[in-house]
C-alpha cells in the first residue's frame, strides 16, 4: 500500500510541475486560421468581438453557428449580419434569405477570400489570389496595404499587413450596384458595397485584417471600424458557421476544456 502512495504522489508531481512549466512557461500562440470570436490567438477575432460593442453601441450582439436559413425566422428588419471565412459558399436556401433580409433594408458583412456557391453566382461574384499570379512576384515587397476610397474618410492613410494574408482581390462584381469602399497597394478593390433592394452588402475579401494580429497592431483597428461603419446602427447577428460549421457544445465540461488552468485542474483530479 505505501509503494502505491508513493507512485501516486510521483505522479501527482509530475503532472503538477508539467501544469506549473505550461502556466508559467512562455506562451504557446495558435496559428491555425479559426476567425473565431472567442479565440484570442493571432488568427481568431476575440478582438474584434471586444471593439464592435463601442461600435454598435446599445445593440444587441449574438453570436452563433447556425446558417442563414435557420436564422431566418430570428432576423429583424434593419438587423445585421456578420459572416467571416476563408471560403464562403451559400447554397440557395441560405442565399435566398441574406438577399432577403437586404432587400427589406437589412445589412450584411460578408469577409472571404473567395466567394462560391449561388450567392457568388447570383451577384456575379468573383475573387482573385494574385500572390503567385504576378511577373514580379519574386521581386515585390512583402508588405502590403489596404486603403479606403471615400473621399469623407481619409484616403491618404496606409493600413499595412503581411501581402500573403491580404492578397485575394474583386475581379468580378456588378458595377451598375457597387461602389469601392477600399483598394489594395495595387489599385485592386478588396472590400465593395453593393445596393441590394433597401438594403446592401458590404462585401470584403481580406478577412485575416480582422483577426487579432492585426487589430491589436498600430491603427489598424482603424481599417476594420471605419470598414463596419457602414453597417447600419442595428443589431447584430454574427454567424461562424461558415468557416468553423456547427460548434455546440456536445460536452457540459465545454466550458472547463475551453480554459487552460481549469482543463489542467481537471485533469490532475480525474488521474489522482
Amino acid at each position: 500500500m505505501r509503494k502505491d502512495w508513493k507512485y501516486i504522489i510521483y505522479v501527482v508531481g509530475a503532472i503538477s510541475l508539467f501544469v506549473a512549466v505550461k502556466l508559467l512557461g512562455p506562451k504557446q500562440y495558435n496559428w491555425s486560421v479559426t476567425l473565431a470570436h472567442d479565440d484570442k490567438n493571432p488568427y481568431g477575432t476575440y478582438a474584434l468581438n471586444e471593439l464592435l460593442p463601442a461600435l454598435f453601441e446599445g445593440k444587441h450582439i449574438a453570436n452563433s453557428y447556425q446558417t442563414l436559413y435557420e436564422l431566418k425566422d430570428s432576423l429583424q428588419a434593419g438587423e445585421n449580419i456578420i459572416i467571416f471565412g476563408s471560403r464562403v459558399s451559400c447554397d440557395k436556401e441560405d442565399a435566398d434569405v441574406l438577399l432577403e433580409h437586404a432587400a427589406r433594408g437589412g445589412t450584411a458583412f460578408i469577409s472571404a477570400e473567395y466567394f462560391q456557391g449561388h450567392l457568388a453566382d447570383t451577384l456575379n461574384l468573383g475573387t482573385y489570389d494574385y500572390l503567385f499570379s504576378r511577373d514580379e512576384r519574386f521581386t515585390r515587397n512583402d508588405t502590403s496595404y489596404l486603403k479606403l476610397t471615400n473621399r469623407y474618410l481619409d484616403t491618404t492613410a496606409h493600413f499595412m499587413f503581411k501581402r500573403d494574408n491580404i492578397h485575394n482581390y474583386f475581379d468580378s462584381f456588378d458595377s451598375t450596384r457597387t461602389t469601392v469602399i477600399a483598394r489594395n497597394d495595387y489599385g485592386w478593390p478588396v472590400t465593395i458595397r453593393m445596393a441590394w433592394g433597401k438594403g446592401h452588402l458590404i462585401l470584403n475579401s481580406t478577412p485575416l485584417a480582422f483577426t487579432n494580429i492585426y487589430l491589436l497592431d498600430s491603427t489598424n483597428y482603424e481599417f476594420a471600424s471605419k470598414t463596419l461603419s457602414y453597417l447600419q446602427p442595428g443589431d447584430v447577428q454574427w454567424t461562424e458557421y461558415y468557416h468553423l460549421g456547427r460548434m455546440e457544445s456536445k460536452t457540459p465540461l465545454r466550458f472547463i476544456l475551453t480554459s487552460e488552468p481549469l482543463a489542467w485542474a481537471y485533469y490532475i483530479v480525474i488521474f489522482r
